[in-house]
């Protein structure tokens, strides 16, 4: 088989939409690669990434345009159309129902008649623009004190004077785990949405660190959010050690438009009983020993014992309640 009909036979496959097919078209440890597939991959890590590129366009396919070779070569040059409408989920959100035409270029080394590796070439902002996405250079890495990310804002038209603030800011540990807070984060922020007392929402991320910030009526509006499946269902996973580092929650209420209670109640968080503590109870370590003077201090989780809420739970730490002007604070603070 020559080369060129090898590289033929690896676009047929790709037009199968079936990821095996596709990775059976290489060799025992072939390569691909391309601007978004993070450096080479082989392997599982190819079905991978065709199975997460036919979730956003589950229609995908390539007409080849050209194709050639060097007589003698192993090396095959083949430009080629993407086409394909983003009826799925793409990383950042939902589907935008956009159809793209992206040309590229991939170079094929063949062995045999197979495909050892692949090199492959597109314009990310030709994409990024035929699928509705926006794409601002910004540095990748902390310049001094400032770190860079992204933002999202959502209004419900509600141009009520805001009862309470809440804030939270969650420390992601590794990329899988940024990858499943934002999942998370999505499906909370449309949860708001819906919510009795809802007015904004704004939600930023960075590479190591996430916040929210949402506006409401009043401040017993968050405590709703509280008994939403997905919300409390994060909770969980974070207590019980599978998301998250760091977390910090907290609730600013109009001082006179709510009681303090209703300020603190809506700062807690249940632990995965679900059950309530006094606002008076002590933190814990590991769940079991008491750490003198820690009332008003940070909860701690260590190792594979959690130490989060007191044994009734759901305990909050008051903090300068009475110092802050027109304001009421109550807060949670969870470190590793």
């Amino acid at each position: 088989m020559e080369p060129v009909d090898v590289a033929r036979g690896y676009i047929e496959a790709w037009n199968t939409r079936d990821p095996e097919q596709i990775l059976a078209v290489f060799t025992e440890g072939g390569t691909y690669e391309d601007p978004t597939s993070g450096g080479p991959i082989s392997g599982p890590g190819i079905v991978g990434y065709v199975t997460g590129l036919l979730t956003m366009l589950p229609d995908l396919s390539f007409d080849i345009v050209d194709v050639g070779a060097v007589s003698g070569s192993a090396k095959v040059t083949l430009q080629w159309v993407m086409r394909g409408t983003n009826s799925g989920p793409l990383p950042a959100g939902p589907p935008l129902g956009r159809t793209i035409a992206v040309p590229g270029v991939d170079i094929i080394t063949v062995s045999g008649d197979k495909v050892a590796s692949v090199q492959g070439y597109f314009d990310m902002q030709t994409t990024y623009q035929q699928l509705g996405l926006k794409a601002e250079p910004m540095p990748a890495d902390a310049i001094g004190p400032f770190t860079f990310g992204t933002a999202a804002y959502a209004q419900m038209g509600n141009l009520t004077k805001p009862g309470a603030l809440s804030f939270t800011a969650i420390d992601v540990r590794n990329d899988a785990d940024r990858q499943d807070v934002f999942q998370r984060s999505q499906l909370i922020s449309m949860e708001l949405l819906g919510l009795p007392g809802f007015i904004g929402f704004l939600g930023i991320t960075t590479p190591d660190r996430m916040f929210t910030v949402t506006a409401w009526d009043d401040a017993d509006a968050p405590a709703r959010l509280r008994s939403q499946g997905t919300h409390s269902e994060a909770v969980r996973a974070f207590f019980n050690g599978d998301v998250g580092g760091t977390v910090t929650l907290t609730v600013w209420a109009r001082s006179g438009s709510s009681s303090t209670s209703a300020a603190r109640s809506a700062a807690r968080s249940p632990n995965p009983a679900g059950a309530r503590a006094p606002m008076a109870t002590p933190c814990l370590r590991s769940g079991t020993s008491e750490i003198p003077g820690c009332r008003g201090r940070a909860l701690t989780r260590s190792g594979s014992t959690h130490a989060a809420p007191p044994p009734n739970s759901g305990t909050f730490v008051p903090a300068n309640g009475t110092n802050v002007p027109r304001m009421m604070r109550a807060a949670i603070r969870v470190r590793p």
